[in-house]
């Protein structure tokens, strides 16, 4: 699963205000589908092993505001893809694998597996197979 774009506020999506998250590859070609573009995979378009800032105590980024001194970010990532992360100085990351298979500093970590990590500067995530992550960036 990929991510094709995303809108941090929409009213039209659904009742009230949201934050929208569209995903790339569909294949059910649903009659009158508003958002076809999204079917096809463009890999000179598409970058399929990226974390993507969702939300963030700022804003920035274009990311949704919380009121929490925490960065979330979501990925997606390619088998064989090596995807690095800086982290920030004094933080602390929580690594939650939803769907996949991938070594954290030679640990590995399956669907369902999380992972706590200190004192690090970078986060290097070695992809065994398709995976689907959620990292959050802790003060």
């Amino acid at each position: 699963m990929l991510i094709h774009s995303m809108l941090l506020r929409s009213g039209v999506n659904g009742p009230g205000e949201r934050a929208v998250v569209w995903f790339q590859g569909c294949d059910l070609h649903c009659r009158g589908c508003f958002n076809p573009a999204s079917h096809p995979f463009d890999h000179a378009r598409d970058k399929p092993s990226q974390l993507v800032l969702v939300a963030s105590n700022d804003g920035h980024d274009h990311s949704i505001l919380i009121h929490q001194n925490v960065d979330l970010h979501i990925g997606s990532f390619a088998a064989g893809a090596i995807v690095p992360h800086r982290m920030k100085a004094n933080r602390f990351a929580w690594v939650q694998v939803a769907h996949g298979e991938l070594l954290l500093k030679d640990i590995l970590l399956k669907t369902g597996d999380g992972a706590g990590v200190s004192e690090e500067e970078v986060l290097e995530f070695k992809v065994n197979e398709p995976s689907e992550v959620l990292l959050i960036d802790l003060a």
